[in-house]
């Protein structure tokens, strides 16, 4: 009987692993981006503004701090490569212009 129960519980937490990997459940769980809400690269008026890059500066804090409203990060590095295609979003650097998206809430529009 405990070789049946062991077995049993194996197998559970075997595809319980499997789930959460291949579909996983925390993502799922924690999906409050509201995408929808934003313009964004679907949008054929995407704005942007050019912004010289300083030292420690990323494309999250100037994205952030050039918008009152901020979609969802995958949004964001989406529209970063739109307007920069050279350029990668984890390698931009200081002294140099690149475009950054702007964001408007469409629920305020």
């Amino acid at each position: 009987m405990k070789r049946l129960l062991w077995f049993i519980t194996f197998i559970l937490v075997t595809y319980a692993i499997y789930y959460d990997l291949s579909v996983g459940t925390i993502n799922n769980q924690l999906n409050i981006s509201h995408e929808e809400d934003f313009s964004s690269i679907n949008s054929p008026k995407l704005n942007y503004q050019a912004y010289r890059v300083q030292e420690g500066d990323t494309v999250l804090s100037i994205v952030k701090e050039m918008n009152d409203v901020t979609p969802s990060v995958s949004i964001i590095i989406e529209d970063f490569k739109y307007l920069n295609p050279d350029t990668e979003v984890y390698e931009i650097h200081p002294n140099v212009t690149y475009e950054f998206p702007i964001y408007h809430d469409s629920n305020h529009e």
